[in-house]
C-alpha cells in the first residue's frame, strides 16, 4: 500500500486537485459506497457507475486523480491499490487498473489479500449490478448487519452463552474459560464476554514486532459477539466457502473458541438465520446482487463484468411465500447458484 500522508500533506494535495469541497465529499461518499457495496471494485469500473449516476460532474480526470490522493489518506475506511500492489507479477499499470478495496477484506501477513482473490474470483462469473442511486447511497455505511435479517442474526449471536471450559485444538481441556478480567466466562452471553482465544493469543506471542503485538492485543480485545460476526459477514461477503461449509465453520467457531454448545432447536435456527442472511444480502462476490434476485433474474450471469442496471428491474425481490419454494426447490441443504 502507499505510504500513507501526513493529515496537513493530504489536505494540500487534496486542494491541488482544483475541485470544490461539495464535489470533494461527492468523491468521498462515492467511494465509501463502492467499498460497502462491491468490496472490491476497479477504478475503471467505478468510473462507469459513477458517471451513471452523476454524469460528467467529475471530469474522468478529476475522478482518477482523486483515487490516487485517497489511496495515501489511511482515515478512510477502504485502500485504493496499484494493479502491482495487489499482483506482484503485474507491471504497475494505468491509474484507472487500481482497486477500491474496503479494508475488512485486507488481512495480514501472508494470506493479506486472500479475500480480495476470492472476491475478485467470483465476481468472474457476472456483472456488477447498479441499484438504484438511492439504493446506493445507502451504503455510505456498511448495511450487512442493519437489514432485518441481520439484526436477526446480532440478535441470535449475542445471546449465544459460553460455556466454561478451554480446551486445546485437539479437544484436550486446559481449565476453565476466564475472561479478559479473569472472571470465570461460564454463562455469560457473547455480547458482553470479553475473551481472547486461543488462536488469538498464539498469534500475539509469535508477534516479533511490538507494534504488531499491541494491534493484535487491540482487535483480540472486541466483544466475543462483534469477532464472531465480524468474520462471519467477511466470510458471507466474499464467499469464502459454500454457504454450506461456512455454516459448519461457524458452528465450529463457536465451540471451540467460545465454547458454546448449540441445541438443535438453537442449530436449526442459526441455520434458517444464516439462510436468510446469505439470501438476502447485497453480496460483494455476486457484485452487489442478493442471491435471490440472481437466482430469479438469471440475466446475470455471463462474460461481461461490466456494471449493469437495466437487469435489475427484471429482479424482483420475493414475498415470504416464494422464499419458501425457493428453498424447497433447492433442497433441504442450500442454494447452489447457477453456473454460468
Amino acid at each position: 500500500m502507499q505510504k500513507p500522508l501526513s493529515p496537513k500533506t493530504l489536505e494540500k494535495r487534496y486542494a491541488e486537485l482544483g475541485l470544490s469541497d461539495e464535489k470533494l465529499q461527492l468523491l468521498h461518499t462515492f467511494f465509501r459506497c463502492v467499498s460497502n457495496f462491491y468490496g472490491v471494485l476497479p477504478v475503471s469500473h467505478a468510473w462507469q457507475v459513477f458517471k451513471h449516476y452523476e454524469g460528467l460532474r467529475v471530469h474522468k480526470k478529476d475522478f482518477v486523480a482523486f483515487s490516487g490522493v485517497a489511496q495515501r489518506d489511511a482515515s478512510l475506511p477502504y485502500a485504493i491499490y496499484e494493479l502491482r500492489e495487489l499482483y506482484s507479477d503485474e507491471p504497475w499499470g494505468d491509474p484507472l487498473d487500481r482497486a477500491i478495496v474496503n479494508k475488512d477484506m485486507v488481512m495480514h501477513g501472508y494470506y493479506r489479500f486472500l479475500y480480495v482473490y476470492n472476491t475478485l474470483e467470483n465476481q468472474r462469473c457476472q456483472s456488477f449490478l447498479v441499484p438504484d442511486q438511492e439504493i446506493f447511497l445507502s451504503f455510505a455505511e456498511d448495511r450487512f448487519y442493519l437489514t432485518p435479517q441481520g439484526k436477526a442474526m446480532v440478535d441470535f449471536i449475542g445471546g449465544l452463552r459460553a460455556g466454561g471450559t478451554q480446551r486445546r485444538w485437539n479437544g484436550e481441556v486446559i481449565g476453565p474459560m476466564l475472561d479478559l478480567n479473569g472472571e470465570p466466562a461460564l454463562g455469560k452471553r457473547l455480547s458482553g464476554l470479553l475473551y481472547r482465544t486461543q488462536s488469538e493469543e498464539f498469534e500475539i506471542d509469535i508477534s516479533k514486532r511490538e507494534s504488531e503485538k499491541r494491534r493484535l492485543e487491540r482487535e483480540s480485545a472486541a466483544l466475543a459477539a462483534d469477532k464472531v460476526l465480524r468474520r462471519m459477514r467477511v466470510d458471507i461477503m466474499t464467499g469464502f466457502m459454500e454457504p454450506d461449509e461456512e455454516f459448519d465453520l461457524q458452528v465450529r467457531i463457536l465451540n471451540e473458541d467460545y465454547d458454546v454448545q448449540l441445541s438443535k432447536k438453537q442449530t436449526d435456527k442459526f441455520r434458517r438465520l444464516f439462510m436468510d442472511l446469505y439470501l438476502q444480502s447485497s453480496l460483494w462476490q455476486l457484485g452487489g446482487w442478493t442471491a435471490v434476485s440472481l437466482f430469479y433474474s438469471g440475466a446475470a450471469y455471463g462474460p461481461e463484468r461490466r456494471p449493469t442496471s437495466e437487469k435489475v428491474r427484471k429482479a424482483t425481490p420475493p414475498d415470504a411465500d416464494k422464499l419458501v419454494e425457493l428453498r424447497g426447490r433447492l433442497g433441504p441443504d442450500w442454494p447452489k447458484l447457477p453456473k454460468s
